[in-house]
């Protein structure tokens, strides 16, 4: 188990983001400006994250409390997932939990394997705020099953109170990408659950499926249904909440839509007739607009690094292409801002940094420098939180890897006001 890292103090943040600013003007690269900017050490190298702790874009691995208390997960060297938190007064990052020791959702025993994750916060029938944590593999060379676990009580001093560990989905012949987030239907919020299941030796299938109560610590997945069935194997997919139902943004052997109506049975799903060409190793994910249609972003190349932004009908039928990157842009996410307005978030491995472009009336805006190469550099999936709360980005950025070790990277979390 790994030791308790500490966050920085804010005193050594403002040197890390003065350094940040000074070296970026001098050599003329964009800045953002920002309301707060905030740059906290969640995880330190060679003592805190995996070598891919954030992955990937189309997980959920920031989730805010109705009391402003942050809560992320990220893969930790070794197994598991890593539950950290910190109040919006402080500068320190905690991992202080009950029911698990600092903050380790994994139970002791279970296959040492990388694992996707999403956090997700809501509330039971009663009105009560929890948040549930789902977790699986991240391919299939060791096999996962779909896992979960709820936390409550999520803003005492004490840390979060950590259900326990529940098998959702057996193993099987491995289990990835696992994703989760909220249907608001006319009879309450409805959780579903997207992962890709490994059904035979060459065929993979993207399943949805529900939670069985909101209530439980320990619910079962109702409503399970395949989406997609193929021999595609780096399948994968994200959900996307949208005013008109559920959607998922999935790449099977192309980038594609699949649509679910508030008032369809939670079985019935539609499959958008357009489809895009995008990498095949590519993570795609999105966001939902005002207007009703899903941006969706993914690498079109995963060699050169182009990131291209494709806006789809709400069902799925018709793509636009919006945006294609030049070469050197990789691991994008999204952020819905207000309207039919978004941020592209993206790693730009030229300049070493994390950039945003704006989305404006339908506009792409140029490169704004979020955070630069005097914080670490060595930046990979920065994973969002897609619908900001209070008017903050937040962004969980794998950072620098550790001198002596490939496997042990550390984990950054930046914050600014939109």
């Amino acid at each position: 188990m790994n030791a308790r890292p500490r966050g920085r103090r804010r005193a050594r943040l403002g040197l890390i983001l003065a350094t940040l600013v000074t070296a970026a003007l001098a050599s003329s690269a964009p800045v953002a400006i920002a309301a707060d900017p905030d740059l906290t050490e969640v995880a330190p190298r060679c003592d805190g994250g995996s070598s891919n702790p954030t992955f990937y874009a189309g997980n959920r691995r920031t989730a805010v409390t109705a009391g402003g208390r942050v809560l992320v997960v990220y893969d930790p060297h070794g197994s598991g997932q890593q539950l950290k938190w910190r109040d919006a007064s402080s500068t320190t990052w905690s991992d202080d939990t009950r029911g698990v020791p600092d903050g380790q959702l994994l139970a002791p025993g279970d296959i040492a394997n990388d694992r996707t994750a999403s956090i997700v916060v809501g509330r039971d029938s009663l009105g009560a705020e929890h948040a549930w944590v789902v977790y699986a593999g991240y391919d299939y060379n060791k096999v996962s099953p779909v896992k979960m676990r709820r936390l409550s009580d999520l803003d005492s001093p004490l840390g979060p109170s950590v259900g326990p560990e529940v098998n959702l989905q057996p193993a099987g012949l491995g289990n990835t990408g696992v994703d989760m987030a909220f249907e608001d239907t006319a009879s309450g919020p409805r959780a579903v659950l997207s992962w890709v299941r490994r059904s035979a030796s060459t065929q993979y299938q993207l399943m949805v499926a529900g939670l069985s109560s909101l209530d439980s610590d320990t619910p079962s997945l109702v409503e399970t249904t395949a989406l997609y069935a193929g021999s595609t194997a780096t399948t994968s997919g994200t959900l996307v909440p949208s005013a008109a139902g559920m959607r998922v943004v999935a790449k099977t052997s192309k980038l594609k839509l699949f649509a679910h109506a508030l008032t369809a049975p939670p079985t019935s799903w539609t499959t958008g007739t357009a489809g895009v060409t995008v990498a095949r190793k590519s993570k795609p994910t999105g966001v939902a607009l005002s207007s009703g249609d899903i941006l969706a972003v993914a690498e079109s190349d995963t060699s050169a690094h182009i990131t291209k932004v494709v806006r789809f009908s709400g069902n799925g039928n018709t793509a636009t292409t919006e945006l294609t990157t030049s070469s050197g842009y990789a691991n994008p996410s999204i952020v819905h801002t207000t309207g039919d307005n978004a941020l592209l978030v993206m790693v730009n491995r030229t300049t070493n940094s994390v950039v945003s472009r704006a989305r404006t009336s339908g506009s792409w805006g140029s490169d704004v420098t979020e955070v630069g190469p005097a914080a670490g550099g060595d930046y990979a999936w920065p994973n969002v939180l897609r619908e900001p709360v209070g008017g903050y980005l937040r962004i969980l950025i794998d950072g620098a890897r550790c001198p002596t070790s490939t496997q042990r990277n550390q984990v950054l979390a930046y914050s600014r006001l939109l």
